[in-house]
This record gives structure tokens, sequence and C-alpha cells, in this order.
């Protein structure tokens, strides 16, 4: 009887520690779960606040140009070429670093498409962007930041390997009847890499970008979505569907 007791509080130890392990594993887990989601999310809250300088300095070049067309068509009248091309120097010197490739009328659909085709231009990676938006849409600006961001990136990531004239990334991004649908197609060097059936990053950076997609496809199916990724003969493609 007394072997039976001391077997019985022995299992009985043994069960509470293990509760107390596991415990404490999801525990830790759910902090390192959260500082990985704060970190990323800082990470786009950064990258979201640049596309807003961006915008914000072109915009407010776009304000002065009527300014400028006026002093450049007094100029000319006048004739006076050398202050003419001293002029227009100083104008392109000040505004070399503006680009805006997008004017969807969606201030940030246009702020992230505008930021990342700048960052691909600079790559050599040529883009053929289409938008058909409404100004407004009722999809929170972090989400459209973790979609776009993440599958820019990618999309850009993965051009970057090819040789320059097959750097071709096409985004297609439109709203039909309660519908948001995001549609990018990039080349790739057939490199793709798995993970128990899974898609996975082939970035150095996967403390940032090794959770990308599953990002995406966690916004995405906050809003009833889907999001299907595909590849063949070279071309990878990623939609992303929202029900809004």
């Amino acid at each position: 009887m007394g072997v039976i007791l001391y077997n019985a509080i022995y299992i009985l130890i043994i069960m509470f520690l293990t509760y107390i392990v596991f415990r404490y594993m999801g525990i830790l887990f759910q902090r390192n779960e959260r500082d990985r989601y704060h970190e990323i999310n800082n990470y786009y809250e950064r990258q979201f606040e640049l596309m807003k300088t961006t915008l914000v300095n072109t915009r407010a070049f776009h304000h002065d140009l009527q300014n400028h067309l006026s002093i450049i068509h007094s100029l000319s009248e006048g004739g006076e070429m050398e202050k003419l091309k001293e002029y227009l120097s100083e104008l392109l010197e000040e505004n070399e670093d503006i680009y805006h490739y997008t004017h969807s009328g969606n201030v940030v659909i246009d702020s992230i498409m505008n930021f990342k085709l700048q960052e691909a231009g600079n790559k050599g990676v040529c883009i053929a962007a289409e938008l058909y938006v409404p100004e407004q849409l009722p999809v929170k600006s972090s989400d459209l930041t973790v979609i776009l961001g993440n599958l820019m990136d990618n999309a850009i990531q993965a051009s970057v390997y090819l040789k320059k004239g097959e750097r071709i990334i096409e985004a297609a991004i439109r709203y039909d009847k309660g519908r948001l649908i995001i549609d990018i197609k990039n080349r790739y060097d057939n490199l793709l890499l798995y993970e128990k059936g899974k898609l996975v990053t082939t970035k150095e950076d996967k403390k940032i970008h090794g959770v990308g997609l599953a990002n995406v496809k966690t916004v995405v199916e906050r809003y009833g979505g889907i999001l299907k990724l595909e590849h063949a003969g070279g071309i990878f493609r990623a939609s992303a569907l929202l029900f809004i």
C-alpha cells in the first residue's frame, strides 16, 4: 500500500512538473512571437513613414510647379538661355531623388508602390504597374503595408539575381465589387526553397523576411481572403484576394 501511494505521488509530481515546463515553454513561445511581431511591425512602420515623406516631397514639388514654369517661360521669352539652363540644372539637382510612378488616388497604396518601385528602379528592375482602386479602402494602412511590402520585396529580391533584361515585375491591384485583388508576377532563377511543403525565404535576413509570406497569409485571411502562390516556366505569381 505504501509503495502504491509513493508511486502515485511520484507520478503526480512528474505530471505537475511536466505541466509547469510546458506552461513555461508556451509563455516563452508567445513572448517570442509577440517580440517578433513587434519587431516586424516596427520595421514596416519605419518603412511607411519613409514612403509618406517621399510622397510629401513629391507633392511639394508639384505644388511649386506653376511657379517654376512661369520663371522658365519668362527666361525663355527674354532669350536668357544661360540663366534658363542654370535654373533648369538647379531644379534637376534639387529633385533628383523625387520619383512618382503611380497616381491611383489612394494615398496609402500609392505611397507603398512608389517606394517599392523606386527601390526596384535603383536595382535595375523594370516594373509594369496597373492600379484601379478608389481613394479610400476599408483596409488598415498597416495591413496594406504588410501585404504589398512583402510581396514586392520578394519580387524585387528574386529579380535581382536575373540578367538585367529579365528583371521584370508585373503588379496589378484592383478593386471590384467588395473585393481587393493584388496580383504580383516576376521571373525567378528556378531556385525555390521548400520546408515541410511550404515555400520559405532565400534571403539572408530570415528573422525579418522569413515570416513575410506567413504574415501576408495571416493578414489576408483576416479579411476572409486567400493568398495563392504559383510558379511555372520561370514565372512566380503571388495573388491575394481580400473581401472588404
